[in-house]
């Protein structure tokens, strides 16, 4: 109200200016969005890893009892 009586811009009363403020917003949004996408990226690799671990333990457990 006062920037508006007073006719000032924002930066002259040291306030980040509207647009500096929006596009601060959007690039927060864009690096949560960006750590969520990594996050369940690296779940879905973590899941596959394990999955494949398992099958490398029975295959070993399968030549294991061929061998015996």
């Amino acid at each position: 109200m006062l920037r508006s009586w007073l006719d000032l811009d924002l930066n002259a009363l040291g306030l980040p200016s509207l647009e500096a403020t929006v596009k601060k917003n959007q690039l927060q949004k864009d690096l949560l969005a960006r750590q969520e996408a990594f996050v369940a990226r690296t779940q879905s690799i973590k899941e596959a890893l394990e999955v494949l671990m398992r099958e490398v333990e029975r295959l070993e457990a399968t030549l294991e009892g061929l061998a015996a």
